[in-house]
């Protein structure tokens, strides 16, 4: 699925991975994002950024550890999710990953 399905869908590599990591955990550290996503933290930090460009997600500070970036979805970001998910057989397997 991988690249060809990221470029149907207009996405980056790991912007649609990130995406789905986030439908299912909003307000999942940004580090933990980059480990259930299998990629180095400065990697994703790289995908957010382009993802906090394009108005699908923002970051915010934790309330009680003000080191912590806590990553959540916009309103933009869960309708491209919901325009994803129906060409993604169980919008594979990330949703259900921390299940």
């Amino acid at each position: 699925m991988g690249l060809r399905f990221e470029a149907l869908q207009g996405g980056v590599h790991g912007q649609n991975r990130s995406l789905a990591l986030l439908a299912r955990n909003e307000g999942m550290k940004q580090a933990d994002l980059a480990r259930n996503a299998h990629v180095r933290p400065s990697s994703v930090s790289e995908v957010l950024e382009r993802l906090e460009k394009s108005g699908l997600i923002e970051r915010r500070r934790d309330q009680k550890d003000r080191r912590v970036l806590r990553v959540y979805l916009t309103d933009k970001g869960r309708a491209k999710r919901k325009q994803q998910c129906p060409l993604v057989p169980l919008c594979w397997p990330l949703d259900g990953a921390f299940e």
